[in-house]
């Protein structure tokens, strides 16, 4: 097993942390803006430390400062070290909260549910239960700390009562008014989403690697299940994936373990970010319903580590404004280099008008001042709630007081910035931004409006255009529906006498399932339908379009209908002993024959034919010996097929003029490829017809239906659908022919 220190990932967020920083400009102007509510200036605690008195030590320092907020997070297997049901140790915590209230400062509450791999007995299994990579290892972080999987529902269930329970014991601070939000974590860096990296287990020097989360074996059935549920047949996955699976149960995502950020540029990596997606919104929401069962009115904030950049689409993060449907904001933690300004426009961008929005600043003992002032000023600039300071240690508290200071005077009682009507927005594209991040698809075109001015930078709305969740997404799914192959032939009845068809269910087809069922409609009195065949006994004569529909296995339908003449008993009378026949006698002409043994009353047959085998027309008419009881061939030359498939029939008339209709037969004339004739020939733009002057054009799909017509000698194809069309042509000599055309 290799694992890898130094991937292109590293190298890639580098290399966009240079550039972010090169994009910079002057800190905004802190000039209040009209609108908006209340600033925090927060003291953000991670709370690493045993005792807690370092902890206690900063909010007073907090308190001195003027900040008006503290940030803490309370650790799980903290409160409960050992065991779910031994007894919870809140001490800490308890001292810290009422600190924070007694000086007249606000919380907010960050609950982190991950747990040390040694502090999981009674919780859940590291082996078994645990968020997997793509090498089948369970999660582990910084500290050893692991992460259950989010569809792991006994843990779910155990991480949100804890979320519960701690609510309800400090219920009373957001009861005074003081409890800004309350926030739930899972992975080792206090964050929200899925970990972006693992360490390799059971070793003191661990090598750290970027993978993908959650490759577990529960996990991948599942993916399979949503992927039948979604698709429904496995020849349209391999259609979208591009593969050759002869069931859904072989189906994977293809994990980019060379660089995990790249699982997602495929259509199996989209549905495997969408799954994964509905996953973590699942969570998300059991852990708001926690929240709000102690009191609707607890602001419920998710914290990420970030969500324009790309690696987030391996943190899960990318589609926030969807994972927090039922929350009520957003925190970030984006690094000093990023551009807060366009951070702030993103996460506002993608939340309901009014949601809560934060990001903090991590006091490092090497970070510049300028970098720390760019932070406060470009997150408060464009409409943060909260800006919180990261510190574990006096010393790099104290570095950054003057700071502090500053963004007090200079923010906490500035009302938020609302969006000018006239600056954006800017759209960005959701498939895209998994792919690339939000900042590489539209950072430059948000700068070209919020810094149009770079002295007086304005808030610009960076919106989501959503194309994920359309139904466009789902269209390579979609069920086709059945078809009409062949056309109903004509049905002859009597009155008065018993009748019978079963209906062919071989006329219709279904290319990706099958033909279900009938039904019928618009039957004449005494004719009923019971599945299959149409029976009973007719009433008066007449001619009757009876529409019949079609069902596929997944409910598609196509419609047709079945001619169906009723006649008197002594009505027309044609016994035919041969059948129509129709063969090609030369390349352009098609020979029909039939031969008759007996007519009574008879007039003429009318030669009928279709390029479609539905809509029929006059070509000739034959005349017919009105009475009589000898064999008789008769003969009929079409000298002007059209291309491909052409469907005849004849329509016998007697001398009163009832008619009946015979079997519909077919012949596949050549099709000249229109070489010399036809130019150019594929054609993407416009064609036009070489041979002499013609007097009118008209395009046909190859099922002979008229696509496009023109009394000119050339056509615009550009905007039709790529493909082989028929292009008949029609001369001032009266000839017409057809020629294939290809269109690009």
């Amino acid at each position: 097993m290799i694992y890898c220190k130094n991937t292109t990932v590293f190298k890639k967020i580098a290399f966009l942390a240079v550039v972010c920083s090169l994009l910079m400009v002057n800190r905004v102007s802190a000039a209040p803006v009209p609108g908006g509510s209340q600033r925090y200036v927060a003291l953000m605690l991670l709370n690493l430390s045993q005792s807690g008195e370092e902890e206690s030590k900063l909010i007073k320092e907090a308190h001195t400062y003027g900040m008006n907020s503290v940030y803490l997070t309370i650790h799980w297997d903290t409160v409960y070290p050992d065991s779910s049901t031994g007894a919870p140790n809140w001490s800490k915590y308890d001292a810290q909260i009422a600190l924070a209230i007694n000086q007249g400062m606000s919380v907010a509450i960050r609950v982190h549910v991950s747990r040390s791999k040694h502090r999981l007995n009674g919780f859940w299994s590291w082996a078994n239960d645990g968020l997997k990579d793509h090498l089948g290892i369970s999660h582990m972080g910084a500290y050893q700390a692991s992460t259950f999987r989010y569809n792991y529902m006994p843990a779910v269930h155990k991480a949100a009562g804890f979320v519960h329970e701690l609510v309800s014991r400090y219920k009373w601070v957001h009861n005074q008014g003081k409890l800004l939000f309350v926030s739930v974590t899972n992975t080792p860096e206090q964050e929200a989403g899925y970990p972006y990296e693992n360490f390799e287990p059971d070793t003191d020097h661990p090598l750290i690697y970027h993978t993908n989360f959650d490759c577990s074996d529960q996990s991948m059935n599942e993916f399979k299940a949503w992927l039948t549920q979604r698709y429904g047949k496995i020849h349209r996955l391999n259609a979208a994936w591009g593969t050759n699976y002869s069931s859904f149960s072989e189906a994977h995502p293809r994990i980019a373990f060379w660089e995990p950020m790249e699982t997602y540029q495929s259509r199996s990596g989209k549905d495997w970010y969408r799954y994964s997606h509905e996953n973590l919104k699942r969570y998300t929401e059991v852990l708001i319903d926690a929240v709000k069962s102690v009191n609707p009115g607890i602001r419920y904030i998710s914290d990420y580590g970030s969500v324009h950049n790309r690696i987030c689409n391996v943190r899960g993060t990318v589609l926030f404004g969807d994972l927090n449907t039922k929350g009520d904001g957003v925190k970030v933690n984006d690094a000093s280099q990023f551009d807060h300004r366009f951070t702030m426009d993103v996460v506002r961008g993608g939340l309901p008008s009014g949601a809560f929005v934060a990001n903090e600043v991590f006091l490092r003992e090497d970070t510049p001042f300028e970098d720390i002032q760019r932070q406060i000023d470009g997150n408060f600039g464009h409409g943060a709630h909260m800006v919180a300071f990261v510190t574990s240690t006096l010393s790099s508290f104290s570095r950054a007081e003057n700071m502090v200071r500053s963004a007090v005077s200079n923010w906490q009682g500035v009302p938020r910035p609302l969006y000018d009507d006239e600056s954006g927005p800017v759209v960005y594209n959701t498939s895209d931004a998994i792919d690339f991040g939000i900042d590489t698809q539209v950072y430059a075109a948000w700068r070209a409006i919020a810094l149009a001015d770079p002295d007086n930078s304005r808030p610009t709305k960076v919106i989501p255009d959503n194309d994920i969740f359309s139904e466009d997404f789902w269209s390579v799914a979609a069920n086709i529906p059945p078809r009409l192959v062949t056309a109903l032939p004509e049905q002859k009845a009597k009155t008065g006498l018993s009748f019978e068809y079963t209906l062919p269910i071989d006329n219709f087809s279904d290319e990706d399932g099958w033909i279900a069922g009938m039904e019928v409609s618009a039957l004449p009195d005494g004719l009923t339908f019971d599945g299959e065949k149409i029976h009973g006994t007719p009433g008066g004569p007449g001619s009757v379009q009876v529409t019949v529909t079609a069902i596929d296995d997944e409910g598609g339908t196509v419609t047709t209908t079945l001619p169906l003449l009723i006649q008197d008993p002594g009505s027309l009378d044609v016994t035919y002993h041969d059948a129509l026949q129709a063969r090609l006698a030369e390349p352009t002409t098609v020979s029909l024959t039939w031969s008759t043994v007996r007519e009574v009353n008879s007039s003429h047959f009318e030669v009928q034919r279709s390029t479609d085998g539905a809509s029929f027309g006059a070509i000739g008419r034959v005349q017919t010996r009105q009475n009589a009881e000898t064999l008789h061939t008769y003969k009929w030359d079409d000298e002007d097929p059209a291309g491909g498939l052409n469907y005849y029939r004849l329509k016998a008339t007697d001398l009163d003029g009832t008619y009946t209709y015979t079997e519909i037969v077919s012949v596949d004339v050549p099709l000249s490829e229109g070489q010399g004739v036809i130019f150019p020939n594929p054609a993407s733009e416009r064609f036009y017809v070489l041979k002499e002057k013609p007097v009118h054009l008209e395009l046909q799909n190859l099922s002979g239906q008229k696509v496009e017509e023109t009394l000119s000698d050339s056509m615009l194809v550009k905007h039709l659908t790529s493909g082989i069309y028929l292009v008949k042509v029609s001369y001032e000599s009266g000839k017409t022919e057809t020629y294939r055309l290809i269109v690009e």
